[in-house]
């Protein structure tokens, strides 16, 4: 363990060189709320419903899968302990859910979503995004919708810090 901690706090080391303060970790298609949109079409029928079981659903895919293809609380904590030393500018680690459907609308919510999660950051706050698989659609999609927002070909122009990394 005393070798994962020291290349993980290297690691951190890197991501504060890099001014990031944020890293926000994607699950990829599958292992979301709602993988086969079922939930999806309950809540349609039962809203209240909805966001009960999309959480429980997405604990047990967690006790399932583990950190295959996902990114469990255990595996956040120890993202984050690792990559942090005392005495250093702390980087939070966090998870980022979405769906997990295996079809572009699924995608295309998930990008939304991604966006409004990015838009409650201090604008110059970095973000590192980890994905797996189809995450890196959602970051695809999510960049095509912030790159078209309103002012940001100014902000871009004036050498705004508003960025993704």
């Amino acid at each position: 363990m005393c070798v994962f901690r020291e290349r993980m706090s290297d690691v951190g080391d890197r991501l504060r060189e890099a001014g990031i303060g944020l890293v926000l970790v994607v699950h990829g298609t599958f292992v979301g709320q709602d993988a086969g949109s079922v939930w999806a079409e309950i809540g349609r029928w039962a809203p209240a419903m909805r966001d009960i079981i999309t959480r429980r659903n997405k604990s047990w895919i967690n006790a399932v899968v583990g950190d295959r293809g996902n990114y469990t609380d255990r595996y956040v904590e120890l993202f984050e302990s690792g990559i942090n030393r005392p005495c250093e500018p702390r980087i939070a680690v966090e998870r980022f859910d979405w769906s997990g459907e295996n079809h572009h609308l699924g995608r295309a919510d998930g990008a939304v979503r991604l966006v409004e999660r990015l838009q409650d950051l201090d604008p110059d706050q970095r973000v590192l995004l980890w994905g797996h698989s189809h995450a890196g659609n959602v970051f695809a999609l999510a960049t095509n919708l912030m790159g078209r927002s309103v002012g940001s070909e100014r902000r871009i122009l004036q050498g705004g810090s508003s960025r993704v990394s």
